[in-house]
């Protein structure tokens, strides 16, 4: 599908969705924060913050589950918001592997409330882990540069060279942001040794290649490590069985910990997901949704194809005029 057919179709698929509704219900809200609240390795926009400021102000829970550090999510949204405010906010790192909360005073707890890398992992396992990653960056030749908004990271080196990579050593994750891995061409693909495979949609694309070799090397040593592709251009390294589902499960079981009681988190209208990567190739944003109950509704912020969504849940698109996170702030708006 050529580029002007498939937004022609985008366009048809929106605006056929039905109108979708502020829910005055709604008491937990389950949001990715890359591409929904906030750019990706970017802070989130003044009006962002002012509307999640309002959100909270009026007793509803905000737990981010996201691929990114606490660090990133701290410092880009969290410290932004009303110290008074955030006692209403948990944060789900690097996939759902921990999860923290605030005290009264809007100060981040001294611990997570659990952190499956220690208990998954011995102090070798941890460094042969690093061993790996190591090995699977040497072999394909990556260049390693710091995580920055993408637009920052093409203006310093470029969209051309495959082999320049975001790199983040997020302790319980680390991932490997292939920028330029995606759509590459015959010329691009034919700097690394490997075979580079092709996507689902005809694409040749490094991450399946880096993906695969990962897996093979993590196998080999024995350590419960999965890597998968995550988001738009990362491959994500964690402890293997754990996703965003697992956050979800926690303040499932735990509700007191944001002062909600077990019937709130039982009930389905009480609950919604934000997120803009709900497809099951390479979407990460689902698992919150298959957590939950099937009547939850979960909301995607990016044009993506229905058919690619897990069956059976409600996961509908923003039908608004704006996307990623200048949707969510949409829809936050249309509260009135």
């Amino acid at each position: 599908m050529d580029k002007l057919t498939n937004m022609m179709y985008y366009g048809l698929m929106i605006e056929q969705c039905p109108t979708v509704e502020w829910n005055p219900d709604v008491k937990l809200v389950f949001a990715d924060v890359d591409d929904t609240i906030a750019p990706t390795n970017g802070p989130a926009d003044p009006e962002m913050i002012e509307g999640l400021n309002d959100l909270l102000d009026n007793d509803v829970k905000l737990f981010f589950i996201t691929g990114s550090s606490i660090v990133r999510v701290t410092s880009g949204v969290a410290n932004k918001l009303d110290p008074e405010l955030r006692r209403n906010v948990l944060i789900g790192p690097c996939s759902g592997v921990e999860t923290w909360g605030f005290d009264d005073a809007g100060e981040l707890h001294p611990e997570a409330y659990y952190n499956t890398y220690d208990s998954a992992l011995t102090s070798e396992q941890k460094g042969a882990f690093r061993d790996v990653v190591e090995r699977v960056i040497s072999e394909f030749g990556l260049i390693k540069h710091g995580t920055t908004p993408k637009p920052e990271f093409w203006e310093k080196f470029g969209k051309d060279d495959p082999r320049r990579i975001m790199f983040a050593d997020r302790t319980t994750q680390i991932t490997i942001g292939a920028v330029n891995g995606k759509g590459l061409s015959d010329d691009q693909a034919g700097l690394f040794d490997q075979e580079i495979p092709r996507n689902n949609q005809g694409d040749i694309e490094l991450r399946i290649a880096l993906v695969e070799r990962a897996r093979k090397l993590l196998l080999e040593g024995g350590l419960p490590i999965s890597a998968r592709i995550a988001g738009g251009y990362s491959v994500d390294m964690t402890v293997e069985g754990v996703s965003k589902a697992t956050a979800v499960d926690y303040v499932l079981n735990n509700p007191a910990i944001i002062d909600l009681s077990p019937e709130d988190v039982s009930m389905p209208g009480h609950m919604e997901v934000w997120g803009d990567r709900f497809s099951v190739h390479g979407g990460t944003d689902q698992h919150m949704s298959e957590a939950l109950p099937t009547t939850v509704r979960s909301i995607d912020f990016r044009d993506e194809h229905p058919d690619d969504f897990p069956e059976g849940y409600d996961i509908v698109l923003w039908d608004g005029e704006e996307r990623l996170h200048h949707g969510t702030l949409e829809y936050l708006k249309s509260r009135g």
